[in-house]
């Protein structure tokens, strides 16, 4: 299974996806006004309900995202983070992670893949956060990854 790969495999597998000619377009989304207003308008819904919201930001593989780092075309995922924390202060909602893995303390064997933690990374990265019953967005707007949902709990 996916979660079972060693951190040697996924140290090829991520060696395969950022090698030269790969097409690494569907892990950037731009930060367009449109989807700006749309990550607002979402937040306002969930004020105006009385929800109370934490921003996570689930780290990338530390080989994918030294490539990312490196890569102009990415340079979104700190432009995407940057974002995040700074409507994050503006508007008074915690944060919690970073795409950066030196940021939070992921490292290799934290992955299952170039862009998925493994479930015992998150639980650890999440265990902080400060409101009980909180709904977390993971990336709502950020770095293209199939498994953005919203999370209630």
């Amino acid at each position: 299974s996916e979660q079972e790969k060693t951190s040697d495999q996924i140290a090829r597998e991520v060696a395969l996806i950022t090698a030269p000619g790969q097409d690494h377009r569907s892990y950037g989304h731009d930060l367009s006004r449109e989807r700006i207003a749309l990550f607002d308008a979402l937040l306002d819904a969930f004020a105006r309900r009385g929800a109370s919201v934490v921003l996570v930001l689930p780290p990338f593989h530390p080989l994918f995202y030294a490539f990312a780092s490196a890569n102009p075309d990415l340079k979104i995922l700190r432009d995407v983070e940057t974002y995040y924390r700074t409507l994050a202060a503006a508007r008074g909602v915690p944060i919690v992670g970073s795409y950066d893995p030196d940021a939070c303390g992921a490292g290799r064997d934290d992955f299952f893949d170039d862009v998925h933690p493994r479930p015992g990374f998150l639980s650890k990265l999440l265990r902080p956060l400060p409101v009980p019953g909180a709904v977390r967005i993971a990336s709502a707007l950020g770095p293209g990854s199939p498994k953005q949902q919203l999370h209630v709990r």
